[in-house]
């Protein structure tokens, strides 16, 4: 079956889509990108997702010529058009063609393909992941950590050395040696009942997931404390886990010697499924 993306205002065979090499996005890293996931063919956190990425390009001044609902409809219709009910949305907003690092237009295009997925819903991993630590790049709080830009060099090294490793994945600490975020994932916590995940100030990327995760846990009566973690917290945390968009929640079975069970995560993954059934049956 062919494959259909979308490219500044047509849908194209994914084969002849035609992006120049003056792409700021390849040139400069100049962009901003969604992976979301869609259920039974519908996108029920689309709303944190375009939030986050219309904020993006206000923080970039990126000028977008697509409103929500547009961006909405694109997404359905490339769906539709690719037989995909449920799947990973892939969703790049660079800044137009021109200029060297000063660009010559603030105008952003878009660029939208998807993907299956196997899985009808969020499913918790059967064996917890081994968790390190990688040191080499450390994240730096600034005006645009928070945002998921096209320049993803510092996780890059970290999956590198991950796999190295024999790592599933590794937490990235900013330059005051507290943690930030993981490759994939925003890092929680949980300690005697209580929740803490990273401040985004501490550099790591402000994930809708870990915004719903927020909210769910808030709508449920769960202490939450977004404070500076360190290596040390870790050590002594009952639980750990992992959130994106497109696994939900993960939980880490070790850190070094230290071993984590998986019971809050299991409920909170029941939870967020039910967050999903309900939005996909309005």
């Amino acid at each position: 079956m062919k494959g259909y993306v979308y490219y500044n205002n047509d849908f194209y065979d994914e084969n002849d889509v035609n992006i120049s090499t003056q792409n700021r996005s390849f040139r400069y890293g100049d962009g901003l990108f969604e992976t979301i996931r869609s259920f039974e063919g519908k996108v029920p956190f689309l709303a944190f997702h375009l939030s986050r990425l219309f904020k993006g390009a206000e923080v970039l001044n990126m000028e977008i010529s697509y409103s929500m609902n547009e961006i909405q409809s694109i997404l359905n219709e490339l769906l539709i058009r690719n037989e995909i009910k449920n799947g990973r949305i892939r969703l790049m907003l660079f800044r137009a063609n021109g200029g060297l690092y000063l660009p010559e237009t603030n105008k952003a295009e878009l660029f939208v393909e998807v993907a299956g997925l196997d899985q009808d819903f969020f499913q918790l991993n059967e064996t917890g992941k081994k968790l390190g630590i990688y040191t080499e790049v450390p994240k730096v709080g600034s005006a645009i950590s928070f945002l998921k830009t096209n320049n993803c060099l510092a996780y890059i090294q970290a999956a590198i050395f991950a796999k190295n490793q024999s790592f599933d994945t590794c937490i990235l600490l900013n330059e005051k040696e507290h943690l930030a975020d993981t490759i994939y994932s925003n890092i929680f916590m949980v300690k005697e009942g209580y929740v803490f995940t990273p401040p985004l100030s501490d550099g790591g990327v402000g994930g809708t997931m870990r915004g719903i995760i927020l909210q769910l846990l808030e709508n449920a009566d769960f202490e939450v404390f977004q404070n500076s973690l360190s290596v040390r917290d870790i050590e002594v945390a009952d639980e750990i886990f992992l959130t994106n968009a497109i696994k939900g929640i993960q939980w880490v079975g070790a850190f070094g010697e230290k071993e984590f069970k998986n019971d809050f995560s299991n409920d909170l993954i029941q939870r967020l499924n039910q967050l999903v059934k309900e939005s996909i049956s309005r």
